[in-house]
This record gives C-alpha cells, sequence and structure tokens, in this order.
C-alpha cells in the first residue's frame, strides 16, 4: 500500500497497475475476496487505459483466479478467456499454459459434461505446454488439478494416477507445498478405494521431503490411527450457513441442521469437490454426520432440490 502511494505521487500509471496486481493476490491469500477484485479490477482499468496488453494479460488471469475463489464461475471464464487470448497474440507460452490450467479448473466446477470434457482438453494443452518449457512447477500443479477433476467426475482410478504424476513432480522438486495440496486430494482418493495402506505409504514418502511440516504429519497419523469400529451413519437435513475460503488454500463452511442441533462443519478435501462448487448460503442438503474433536463435521453432504 505504502508502494502504491508513493507510485501514485510519482504519477506511474504503469507501476500502479503492477502494485495492485501484487496487492490482489495478497488479498486473495488472506481470504479477503471481495477487496481483491476491487484492487484488481483498478489494476485492469489502469492496464487497459496505458493499452498495455502484457500487463492486463497479467492481471485479467489474478482477477479470474478471485473470481473462482468467490465461485462466480462464468464471470472467471470469461475473464480468462480475455487473458488466454492476450497471451497467445504475446507468443507468451508460459502465460498460456498457466491460463490453461486455470480455465480448466473454472470449465470443470461448472458441473455440465460438455465443460468439464472441454476442461480435460485444456488441461491436457497446458501440460503439452509446460513439457515443452519444461517447467516441472507447472507440471505438478496441472496433473493435481486434473485429478481434482477425474475425482468430480467420479472417475477416482484416473483421479489417482494423475494425483500420483503431480505428487512424484513434487517429490523430485522438494516442494512442501506441492506434496501438502496433492496428498490432501490423493489420500482422499485411495481411502475411498480402500487403500489405506497405499494412502500410508505417499504420507511416509512427503514426510521423508518434509519430516517436520505439520500438515502433513496430521494425515500420516490420521490414516496411521486403528480403525474404530463402523457407527450407524448419522444423516441430517439443512441449509449453508456460509463458506468461506481460508487463507491456506480451501473452502469451508457451516451448516445449520432443521433439527436445532449444533451447527456442522464442513471443509473442501473431505466432501465430493462436484457438489462444493454448487454451495452457496441458504443451500439446502441431508449431510452424514461424524464427530471429531472438534465436533460435528460433514463426511458427506447431497443437495436438496427445491
Amino acid at each position: 500500500r505504502r508502494s502504491y502511494d508513493l507510485a501514485q505521487k510519482l504519477e506511474d500509471q504503469r507501476g500502479q497497475a503492477m502494485i495492485l496486481n501484487s496487492l490482489g493476490g495478497v488479498l486473495k491469500r488472506q481470504g479477503c475476496l471481495d477487496e481483491a477484485e476491487d484492487i484488481l479490477r483498478r489494476s485492469q482499468a489502469i492496464s487497459e487505459e496505458l493499452n498495455d496488453p502484457q500487463s492486463l494479460a497479467m492481471v485479467l488471469n489474478s482477477l479470474g483466479g478471485v473470481l473462482e475463489r468467490q465461485h462466480k464461475w462464468y464471470d472467471a471464464e470469461k475473464i480468462l478467456r480475455r487473458s488466454y487470448d492476450l497471451a497467445q497474440k504475446l507468443e507468451d507460452q508460459r502465460g498460456q499454459a498457466i491460463i490453461l490450467n486455470s480455465l480448466g479448473q473454472v470449465l470443470y466446477k461448472q458441473g455440465t459434461e460438455e465443460k468439464i470434457e472441454l476442461a480435460f482438453m485444456y488441461f491436457r494443452a497446458s501440460v503439452k505446454l509446460g513439457e515443452q518449457l519444461d517447467d516441472s512447477s507447472h507440471l505438478a500443479k496441472v496433473h493435481t488439478a486434473m485429478g481434482q477433476a477425474f475425482l468430480a467426475k467420479g472417475d477416482i482410478e484416473q483421479a489417482i494416477i494423475e494425483f500420483d504424476k503431480g505428487f512424484t513432480i513434487d517429490e523430485y522438486l522438494q516442494n512442501p507445498r506441492g506434496l501438502e495440496i496433492v496428498i490432501r486430494r490423493l489420500t482422499y482418493a485411495l481411502t475411498q478405494l480402500n487403500r489405506r495402506e497405499e494412502a500410508i505409504r505417499y504420507c511416509q514418502r512427503a514426510l521423508a521431503v518434509a519430516p517436520e511440516n505439520q500438515r502433513l504429519l496430521h494425515f500420516s497419523e490420521r490414516l496411521s490411527s486403528p480403525s474404530k469400529p463402523t457407527a450407524k451413519p448419522v444423516f441430517k437435513q439443512g441449509s449453508v450457513k456460509f463458506i468461506k475460503y481460508h487463507e491456506q488454500g480451501y473452502h469451508w463452511g457451516y451448516i445449520i441442521p432443521d433439527d436445532g442441533s449444533e451447527d456442522i462443519y464442513f471443509r473442501e478435501g473431505y466432501i465430493n469437490p462436484h457438489c462444493l462448487s454448487k454451495l452457496v448460503k441458504g443451500t439446502l442438503v441431508e449431510v452424514e454426520v461424524k464427530r471429531n474433536a472438534k465436533g460435528a463435521c460433514a463426511k458427506n453432504v447431497r443437495i436438496i432440490s427445491n
């Protein structure tokens, strides 16, 4: 913010656009999505006024990411397509690869068969560009994102194949942040197929890279704990109280049960991602409830048609 004030005093519009783009990224990481959108649109306006396609392509990609986090799927798609067109005109292959990955994520979350197939087309194009650029970090992100799309589609086996590719690259790169992201999704997919021992081995491999990482330790301990006898499932109906984006990179929220009992916590990574993408405040749902040290948590969520 201080840097932006100085750029204003210097009447440096290009500097202002760049700083606002950076500030929008920081606000996004903090979960301040409305403010981030406002800041990025100001950066967009300056870039358009300057007729600076490179700066505009960058800020549109950032804005598309914020709109995605707000579940504004169609707005995000429109913005990202414009960003991609600019990257093509600039012959910026790295930018194209990044935007194609973002587009793939926005499209599969819209949930229609047509959009999902289009998402896979963009993911594969992003992988191809990443391979041409020899950008391993990018490839890890795309394979992980593609795995999430297959998981949303219900193709768990193919999801595991893509997650494994992302995991293997992040393991080679010694990238704890990437391993944190993919291990949550990979272990979920494996446990859905009762492949718990395999999930534990992935956790052990991740911990060999980052032995003190608390999130990886949590996943490993949870998987290694002896399974308790299966209790009769508890189902409740209710409505979404709110859904928010956490600064650590996932959506979470609470559901108000119709029976007046305690609110039920839910979060990305533990419920079907296709369902999660459709949840907004007031959505009517049926929840399979489990309990842990934090209280009532959603194990499964199903949207109830009005």
